[in-house]
Order: C-alpha cells, then sequence, then structure tokens
C-alpha cells in the first residue's frame, strides 16, 4: 500500500490537472464568447461612427460645392458685366463710326467728335431720339443740310 498510495495521488494529481487545464479551456472559451459579445457592440459604434462621419463629409461636400457655385455665380455675373460694358462699348464705337457728325433736328445744330457734347448725345444720358438726329458723314453734308456747327 505504500507504493500504491504515491502512485494513486500521482494520478489523482494528474486528473485533476487535466480537469484544472478543461475547466480553464471552458473558461478561456466563454472570455472569447463574452470579449466576442463585448466587441459587436464596439463594432456597430464604429459603424455607427463611420455612418455619421460619411454624412458630416457630404454635408461638408455640399457646403463646398455651394460655395464653389456661389464662385462660379459670381464668376459669370462679372462676366456678364464685363460683356455688358464692352457691348456698350462697342455699341457706342459703331455708332460714332456711323455718324461722325451728328446734329439735332430740333435746334438744326451738328456736332463733331470732337465737341464735348457729342458722345452724350450720341449714347449718353442726354441721348438724341431717333425723330430728333440725323447723320452725316462730314460737316460740308451737315451745312448743306442747313445745319450749322454748335460751336
Amino acid at each position: 500500500m505504500k507504493i500504491w498510495m504515491p502512485l494513486f495521488l500521482a494520478l489523482t494529481a494528474s486528473n485533476f490537472v487535466a480537469c484544472s487545464h478543461n475547466e480553464t479551456s471552458a473558461e478561456s472559451t466563454a472570455a472569447k464568447e463574452v470579449s466576442a459579445e463585448s466587441a459587436e457592440p464596439s463594432v456597430k459604434e464604429g459603424w455607427s461612427d463611420v455612418k455619421e462621419g460619411s454624412k458630416e463629409a457630404a454635408r461638408g461636400t455640399g457646403e463646398m460645392a455651394k460655395a464653389a457655385g456661389n464662385s462660379v455665380v459670381e464668376g459669370t455675373k462679372e462676366v456678364g458685366r464685363d460683356i455688358k460694358a464692352g457691348a456698350k462699348e462697342v455699341a457706342h464705337d459703331v455708332k460714332a463710326a456711323a455718324c461722325p457728325v451728328l446734329a439735332n433736328k430740333k435746334t438744326k445744330l451738328f456736332y463733331t467728335k470732337l465737341d464735348k457734347s457729342y458722345n452724350g448725345l450720341l449714347s449718353g444720358k442726354k441721348a438724341l431720339a431717333s425723330e430728333n438726329r440725323e447723320c452725316f458723314m462730314n460737316e460740308a453734308n451737315a451745312r448743306e443740310a442747313g445745319f450749322r456747327s454748335a460751336n
């Protein structure tokens, strides 16, 4: 019995170690399951953060697009104003080329490009109405038609 007792204790101890190992393995599996469960909310939270970040990025992109659109609109308006100003200038130049001597039918006076009033009467605020305006290619033609020089 003296021999069997240590052997019995040794075998029993190895069973406890095995059991202990098995329990540790089961505990480890349970810990992994708990860890996975606790990881699920963080994954969900992570996706929630991604969704929120995407929405925020979209809002920021929308704001940037709006600002860019406003910039394009302003640029287009500026180009339109430049075109309009250029068109007015060209229109004035065309009128001046077509009408080097401008005559007022009511006053029977004519104006040349050298006169101060010429530009205003041609296409300014005090422009002559078409029914009160007559154009000549030179001063001699205006004089022949009965007009006299404003100067």
